[in-house]
């Protein structure tokens, strides 16, 4: 399970980087460890779990919490991308999550194999109770045949584009995009720590100054503030990620 806690530091965002939050099998042990101090975004396909876990998941979560479902198409067309993942169980899941009470988001990225299914994906949405139904263009397709119309189609986060940027404001500063991943490292944000990226940054040449098992918190967030002064410093060689996601 891997965990961003946002500019809110009362609030985990556990995200699905690696793999998917649900399947952590400490999640909820986690939830009642941070519930009394915490509120929680739950990422997840939703896919295969049984009822009784999402009782027992919505009994923890209230109405400052949230369950955000990342669902890439109809039954026909989900599955090309969520590999393996089975409708009746996500269908079965957000019956569960709205008869809670518990806030819902529908997000679904743009592929070529949902683009026009968009109008038929929100409208199963909202008829299921979803309280936010979203669509996502990306620029991460996985293969030719997921690449969508040109419309479609992200292109201020293709890494090409990024490269001219000057004037970068890093969300990492003061600690406010921090990320926990399931490696034991705490880097500045989920966007940076992309196995795409990760391994051609100095932060992977230092990984042990955000090794979680060898430094406090306090380490992590002084190694947090000095690279957020570099970007600050160098903008012009920051890289493409920052300057992708926080620049202009």
């Amino acid at each position: 399970m891997d965990c961003a806690a946002g500019r809110d530091i009362n609030h985990f965002h556990l995200e699905g980087n690696h793999s998917d939050s649900i399947y952590a099998p400490h999640l909820l042990e986690f939830i009642d460890r941070w519930r009394d101090t915490k509120t929680f975004r739950i990422v997840t396909n939703g896919s295969r779990m049984k009822p009784e876990f999402w009782r027992a998941l919505t009994q923890r979560l209230g109405r400052n919490d949230c369950v955000e479902f990342s669902i890439d198409g109809l039954e026909d067309t989900n599955a090309i991308y969520r590999i393996n993942s089975e409708w009746s169980s996500i269908m079965q899941a957000i019956d569960t999550v709205v008869a809670a009470g518990v806030p819902t988001v529908w997000k679904t990225i743009i592929f070529k194999h949902n683009q026009d299914q968009l109008d038929q994906i929100r409208t199963l949405a909202l008829s299921k109770g979803i309280g936010d139904f979203r669509t996502v263009m990306t620029h991460r397709f996985g293969g030719d045949q997921y690449r969508p119309d040109s419309q479609m189609i992200d292109s201020k986060r293709l890494y090409e584009n990024s490269c001219d940027i000057s004037d970068v404001t890093p969300a990492c500063d003061q600690g406010g995009q921090l990320y926990v991943a399931p490696d034991h490292y705490c880097w500045p944000c989920c966007w940076i720590s992309s196995y795409r990226t990760l391994h051609h940054t100095t932060l992977w040449k230092e990984r042990q100054d955000w090794s979680i098992e060898n430094h406090n918190l306090d380490d992590i967030v002084s190694a947090n503030q000095k690279w957020a002064d570099l970007i600050y410093r160098q903008p012009q060689n920051s890289h493409a990620v920052c300057r992708m996601m926080c620049g202009g």
